[in-house]
């Protein structure tokens, strides 16, 4: 019983919905369409050094330019590096060398 007890505190759910209308009415109309996309912008260098600050982590410029070279930029993966880091499962040489 203890098993499974242990597998539903580890679910988590979340709901999120709108009482307004995205599109017409229309035969084919599905709630599972409706939303909002964003293309986000490669992060800039300045803008992945003042994140690590957030993540009390400092990197020179160089290390700055090599992580943007490997991980793309992307705002997600810098995130999640700065993350791993700052969690110490994973020190910044590995993650370029990965």
């Amino acid at each position: 019983m203890a098993k499974h007890e242990e597998c539903w505190q580890k679910l988590r759910f979340l709901i999120a919905y709108s009482t307004d209308v995205s599109k017409k009415s229309r035969n084919d109309f599905s709630l599972l369409n409706t939303g909002l996309s964003l293309d986000l912008p490669l992060f800039t260098p300045d803008q992945v050094q003042e994140l690590a600050g957030r993540y009390g982590l400092y990197f020179s410029d160089i290390e700055i330019k090599n992580l943007i070279n490997s991980l793309g930029g992307h705002p997600y993966q810098v995130q999640l590096a700065f993350y791993q880091i700052q969690k110490e499962k994973i020190t910044f040489n590995t993650l370029l060398n990965v």
